[in-house]
């Protein structure tokens, strides 16, 4: 009997998911849970396994064509067993939207911008035509591509769902012949101020190449865009909503001795760079100390369901991670149980994937507390929102060189100030500021990890 393969839902926010690559041709023997295709989610990329030893056939869905969850794929179907006829519909495929007025209008479009499944050749175009919204559409994998052979994806017209950039548009580009360069615009006279500077040998100074590798890379859109509340984005958007709605919510804020963490961090970043390669980070001894905090308070590690508190037994800390212009919280697994190389190697290919939209259903689900660290981006101290159904979430702002007083005298030190906001139906302000006291004193004496 024929199995039907269908778009599978990989989270409970999906909508529809994209056919990147098929990985098996039509007709080709497959056994039950081969890889047969890869799929493309807003959040994530996933290989998609056949439900049956058969033959592939009846394949329905294009490589770029988006497909709704539960719409058919293709069919695997037994030795000499013909397509079926009609027991199911074709691809579930978005319809195109209608016009609306307004950008009010437009950011109340679905999360999932519904798009034609038409497939065209790739092609290269200067400028590329955009979609309604005036936003270019790329696809994460493309875009990553993109910036790796050194293609420019606004001068690319999409093959994909709407106009939607993908792999292959970009493949495409890099192969073809490059276009003669345009004459460069005249220079903008040298202003009044800058004259100045330079007259007195103070020149505007570029910042660091570390400070510039650590900045991220944001798309650049022009005045009075409409950015669709999509994906993601809508996902974030409805999860935060949800979260100061539901949650009473309680921040508490400590500045924190670091030196002696900036000085262990350091003494780690040189002495395992050359065996891991890469500098082990505060974050991962962050990851490292809330779990032994979360350990020894449990309370903070626990979650709502119904009218029940549950202690959980895992201690799974997400660290928020920029995807773009997103924001997804990949997930240590049980991180009270493993060393700090562990967790850094762990946390940097999960960085990794997530930044080239790699990363698994896996990644992503679970988390019992999450850490967001927005030190890179010079803020002192904010009120994080906690990440529903977690119970509590650690923001951690910038390490600084400060004057403190110690022993009467006043010296440089290195501060962190750390808010930790809870959900005050799960726990009070007391055991909240016992765990936070908890995790300063590790901050402030990290070798008590070892």
């Amino acid at each position: 009997m024929a199995t039907p393969l269908l778009m599978p839902l990989l989270g409970m926010t999906m909508e529809e998911g994209i056919i990147s690559k098929w990985l098996v041709t039509e007709g080709a023997n497959v056994k039950s849970g081969q890889p047969i295709l890869e799929i493309e989610t807003d959040k994530i990329n996933a290989q998609i396994e056949a439900p049956a030893d058969g033959v592939l056939g009846g394949i329905v869905a294009r490589e770029g064509q988006a497909i709704k969850v539960q719409g058919l794929l293709a069919y695997v179907l037994a030795p000499g067993e013909q397509v079926p006829a009609s027991p199911l519909p074709g691809p579930v495929t978005a319809q195109p939207p209608r016009p609306v007025e307004g950008a009010a209008e437009r950011l109340r479009l679905s999360a999932v911008e519904e798009v034609r499944a038409s497939v065209t050749e790739p092609g290269f175009a200067a400028p590329a035509t955009r979609p309604t919204n005036g936003r270019l559409r790329v696809s994460p994998l493309a875009r990553k591509l993109a910036k790796e052979l050194g293609v420019d994806v606004a001068r690319l017209a999409g093959s994909g769902p709407g106009g939607r950039v993908i792999e292959k548009d970009v493949r495409a580009a890099a192969a073809a012949p490059a276009p003669a360069p345009a004459a460069l615009p005249p220079l903008p006279a040298e202003g009044a101020a800058e004259r100045l500077r330079r007259s007195a040998g103070q020149g505007v100074r570029a910042p660091s190449p570390a400070v510039a590798a650590a900045l991220p890379t944001i798309e650049a859109l022009p005045a009075g865009s409409v950015i669709p509340l999509r994906g993601v984005r809508r996902v974030v958007a409805e999860r935060m909503t949800q979260s100061l709605r539901e949650m009473a919510q309680l921040t508490l804020t400590i500045e924190a001795d670091a030196t002696n963490l900036h000085q262990l961090r350091t003494q780690l970043a040189a002495q395992y760079e050359a065996r891991l390669g890469f500098k082990i980070a505060y974050n991962d001894l962050l990851v490292r100390i809330c779990a032994r905090a979360l350990a020894e308070h449990p309370r903070l590690n626990a979650t709502i369901v119904g009218d029940e508190i549950r202690l959980l037994e895992g201690i799974n800390i997400g660290v928020a991670v920029e995807q773009g212009q997103d924001l997804v919280v990949p997930n240590i697994k049980h991180a009270d149980r493993k060393g700090l190389v562990e967790i850094a190697t762990e946390f940097r290919g999960k960085v990794e994937r997530a930044r080239s939209n790699q990363l698994t259903l896996e990644d992503i689900t679970g988390g019992t507390f999450t850490i967001t660290n927005l030190g890179q981006h010079g803020i002192d101290a904010f009120t994080p929102i906690v990440n529903p159904p977690e119970a509590a979430i650690l923001g951690v702002g910038r390490l600084a060189e400060k004057p403190a007083v110690v022993n009467s005298q006043v010296v440089p030190r290195m501060s962190m100030t750390l808010s930790l906001t809870i959900d005050h139906r799960v726990v009070d302000g007391a055991p909240g500021a016992r765990f936070l006291a908890r995790v300063n004193e590790l901050i402030e004496q990290p070798y008590l990890l070892l």
